[in-house]
Formats: structure tokens, sequence, C-alpha cells
């Protein structure tokens, strides 16, 4: 990190108003470095729209993402994985989760819900009930909802969920949880920096994705491929996955999306 910190302020991204903006802190949730440690900056809570006016190196940004980062990483270190996933090309993960019955949103919505709380039997709360997953169990004085219970929609919804992402049945607060993948989120993300960085080529963590200039963000989605195969080798995984990874600028696509492969080494 402090290489990194110092290595960018030569090479800052640049808002519109000309103020340069370089890596800030880094946050782990351990003495032991070894959970949490998402990198926390100036440009970190800032829109993607906004934040798709800065430039890097003289050039507009674009970021290149993980989709479905911690399922991904999440299912590599469990090795539990649903088949059709095996031997194919996954374009979106969360795509591939989609029914007659669940939009994107709410399959999306209720994965990273899952992944924070680190309890797969969650219970319906307010989030639910906008989606109209729950029903008010109990009001106030105003009519307004205070407790929330379940409809059978939702439970259908988590029942498919832990069908076809078997992985999720291992969460468990403080063990495996959000703050774990977040480490190893954070790990491939720093290697992908590093290595470039000795290259010479500035490159910024953005969570589960990456700043990088325009020219060179093709070239940063293989790398995020293919560090993310190396770093399931190395920690002896039983799963080698290449992730599916986007190019996007303000939350919109602007190359086509790298499929998700998985290898079974057992």
């Amino acid at each position: 990190f402090i290489e990194l910190r110092d290595w960018h302020a030569a090479m800052p991204l640049v808002t519109p108003e000309g103020s340069e903006l370089g890596y800030g802190s880094r946050s782990f949730n351990s003495d032991d470095l070894d959970v949490g440690g998402r990198y926390t900056c100036a440009y970190t809570n800032t829109p993607a729209v906004e934040r798709a006016k800065y430039t890097l190196n003289g050039e507009p940004i674009v970021e290149v993402d993980i989709s479905a980062c911690n399922p991904t990483i999440l299912t590599a270190m469990t090795g539990k994985v649903h088949p059709s996933w095996l031997g194919t090309e996954v374009i979106d993960p969360y795509e591939s989760l989609l029914t007659e019955d669940f939009s994107r949103a709410q399959i999306k919505d209720i994965i990273v819900r899952l992944i924070g709380a680190g309890n797969a039997k969650k219970r319906a709360g307010p989030p639910d009930y906008k989606q109209g997953l729950a029903i008010a169990a109990a009001t106030n004085a105003k009519g307004e909802p205070t407790r929330y219970k379940a409809t059978q929609r939702y439970k259908e919804l988590l029942k498919h969920l832990r069908e076809m992402l078997p992985c999720l049945n291992d969460l468990k607060r403080g063990i495996l949880d959000s703050n774990t993948l977040s480490f190893h989120e954070s790990e491939i993300m720093t290697r992908v920096a590093h290595g470039r960085m000795y290259m010479g080529h500035p490159t910024y963590i953005l969570h589960d994705g990456l700043l990088v200039p325009e020219s060179e963000a093709e070239e940063v989605a293989e790398h995020i491929q293919f560090a993310f195969e190396g770093y399931c080798n190395h920690m002896g995984w039983p799963l080698l996955i290449k992730p599916s990874v986007t190019q996007e600028r303000a939350k919109k696509q602007i190359a086509e999306r790298l499929p998700m492969t998985i290898v079974d080494r057992r």
C-alpha cells in the first residue's frame, strides 16, 4: 500500500476542477491484517457518473470490475458450484441465476445482503418489504411497518439461491463472511495494481475493480482474470476461476464482458 501510495503521488487521478487524488488508507478488521483490507480513498464514495469525469495519465478513466466478485471468491474457496457452471462460459453470474419470478436486481440485492450478514438464513427486512418480498408483521401508531415477515416468494428466492449458489450455505459470521471475502478481493486487486506499478502503469483500486486509463482497460481486464486464477492456485482452492470482468464508465458498458470459466481440480 505504501509503495502504491508513494508511486502514484506522481500519477494522481485528476478531477475536472484540477484537484489531484491519490490513495488514502487501507482499513483492516484485525491486528493480523488478514480480515478486511479495503482501500478507502477520496474517490471511493464519489458517484460513478462524477468519477467518470476524472482523468488518469491524461486519459479518461475506465472502471474494470469483477462481476459478482464476492460470490465468485466464495465459490472458489468452498469448491461448491452448481454443475451448470462447470465447463461453460458464464457471461454474467447474476444473469445465470435469473428465473421468471425474480429480477436481476432482486437476486443481486439478496446475495449481497446475505454475504454482508454472514448468515444464509437472514430474515426479511425493510429492503425486502420495498421489493414486495416481505409483509408488515407489526406497525406503529402511524401505520408504518416496524417488523417484517418473509413472504413465500422470499423463501422461494432464498431456496433458489442456495441451490444455484451452494457456497452461500458456508457463510458464517466472523469465520467466513464479508470481511473474509473483502480481504481476498483486496489482495487480488493489490497484486494487479502492484504488478502494473512495476510496468509503469497507473492503476487505482476501487473495491472489486480498478480505475485505469482508457487505452489500457482491455489489457487490464485480461490481467484481472489471470491474477484471480493465479490467486486461486496460490491459495490452493479447489476451483480455478477466471471471473467475469466488465469495462464501464458511469455504469455503462463500453466493451464486451469477459466471461467466467471454472475448472474443478479435485
